[in-house]
């Protein structure tokens, strides 16, 4: 549509300079001539706006489409590190099932656990800091995500220009 009216008002343009130059003299003439320059202006002015938007609209794409991929990265590297701790799970079970008379040898009556058991159970565990810490981490992110959603917004949104 914006091609089409470009052509007529360029059309009717050069008709009303040919008009123009018969009779330099005609206002009706000038204020019609002055008022399809501002017109084309205006046209000019939405292609523009409308190729911006493209342009951010396929920005915004490609960012999603980023964020996804990393999304979907750090989900396999969460998978792979699941797997990793159950293996490891499986063949400490496995070592404790195939030497139970050496580990009851290694055992204080009962007061302490292994040491390596104690490894991992630290690694499980985290303290109340830590956990307020990553609680505080992740409002902070919630945060900057929900100020880069809003500016994202409030750039999608096109002022329009009255004209009557």
């Amino acid at each position: 549509p914006l091609d089409v009216a470009t052509a007529l008002y360029l059309a009717a343009r050069d008709e009303l300079a040919l008009r123009l130059r018969a009779d330099w003299r005609d206002r009706a003439t000038r204020v019609n001539l002055e008022w399809i320059g501002r017109r084309l202006d205006e046209l000019e002015e939405i292609r523009r706006q409308r190729e911006q938007q493209q342009q951010d609209q396929q920005q915004d794409e490609q960012e999603q489409q980023d964020q996804d991929q990393q999304d979907q990265e750090q989900q396999e590297q969460d998978q792979q590190d699941q797997e990793q701790q159950d293996q490891e799970q499986q063949d400490q079970e496995q070592q404790d099932q195939q030497d139970p008379d050496e580990q009851q040898e290694t055992e204080p009556s009962g007061s302490e656990p292994p040491q390596e058991g104690d490894e991992q159970q630290e690694e499980r565990l985290l303290t109340r800091e830590e956990v307020m810490r990553l609680l505080d981490l992740l409002e902070e992110i919630e945060k900057e995500g929900e100020a880069l959603r809003a500016r994202l917004q409030q750039q999608r949104r096109v002022p329009v220009e009255r004209d009557w």
